[in-house]
C-alpha cells in the first residue's frame, strides 16, 4: 500500500541523484535547521513546515516522511509513521536558540 501524508511540505530529501528517494525526510530536515542556524541563516520556511507535519500526530511525534517510499537501490526506507529519531531533532530544531546563542 502507499501512503501519504496531506501537504505540501517542504523540507529536505534524504539523498540526491538519480533514482534517489523522491520523499521529504523530516528527521533531515529538522537536522538542516540547526545546520542554518550555525550558519546564521533563516530557518522560518522550514520551521513553518516542520511544526505542520509535527501537528498531524501531536500525541506520537512527527512523521519519518511525508510518503511511504521503498528504494532498493539506494537500500532505504521511509514511511508515514511517527518516528522518535524524528521526534528527537525537532525537539533539537526547537531549541535553536539556546544550541546557537
Amino acid at each position: 500500500n502507499t501512503y501519504a501524508a496531506a501537504g505540501p511540505f517542504s523540507g529536505f530529501k534524504p539523498f540526491i541523484g538519480t533514482g534517489a528517494p523522491d520523499v521529504m525526510w523530516t528527521e533531515g530536515s529538522a537536522e538542516m535547521v540547526l545546520a542554518d542556524q550555525a550558519a546564521g541563516q533563516s530557518s522560518t520556511a522550514l520551521d513553518t513546515s516542520l511544526l505542520a507535519i509535527a501537528a498531524l500526530t501531536p500525541t506520537a511525534g512527527p512523521l519519518m516522511a511525508d510518503r511511504t517510499v521503498t528504494n532498493t537501490a539506494y537500500s532505504a526506507e521511509f514511511h508515514v509513521w511517527p518516528s522518535a529519531a524524528a521526534g528527537a531533532w525537532v525537539i533539537l530544531a526547537a531549541a535553536h536558540p539556546t544550541l546557537f546563542p
